[in-house]
């Protein structure tokens, strides 16, 4: 029983370290993806915004009559509000991510709690087989305390 208490506990904490490794992974790819949508879009949005001004003699007019200031103003409130919208977007993402990772780092903390736990009932079981064995002790006892708390193995 212990062997495969062993190898359940073993293979769980394999496959969350998989799992971690995938999501790793993955959140990079994402995150990089992100990054160069962001990038492309920046580039685009910046060339819409320059086309907002006329060339030549019309630019020189729209400097005269405050036009191409008003332009430049409302261009600077729409970099402003790209800025903002990429922020929130990789933020979103961010924030995903973590809580992804908060879970299986979770889990993989359950995993070796349980563990420790379960190691450390085996040791004090043997430390009294031995006790018997040397005739220091006369019965095997259980901490019925501590029976009652016995973490259970996840699904």
């Amino acid at each position: 029983m212990q062997q495969h208490q062993n190898e359940q506990v073993s293979a769980r904490l394999g496959a969350l370290f998989v799992r971690q490794e995938q999501a790793r992974q993955r959140h990079r790819r994402q995150t990089r993806a992100l990054k160069d949508k962001q990038q492309n879009r920046w580039i685009e949005e910046i060339r819409a915004r320059q086309s907002h001004f006329r060339r030549g003699l019309l630019d020189f007019l729209d400097r005269l009559s405050g036009a191409r200031a008003k332009i430049q103003k409302r261009n600077e409130l729409e970099a402003i509000e790209a800025a903002r919208r990429d922020q929130g977007e990789r933020d979103i993402l961010i924030f995903k991510q973590l809580e992804e990772s908060r879970q299986m780092n979770a889990r993989r903390e359950r995993l070796e709690a349980f563990e420790l736990v379960r190691e450390s009932r085996i040791e004090r079981d043997i430390a009294q087989y031995r006790q018997i064995k040397a005739k220091r002790r006369d019965v095997f006892k259980r901490d019925d305390r501590q029976a009652s708390m016995r973490p259970q193995l996840e699904r």
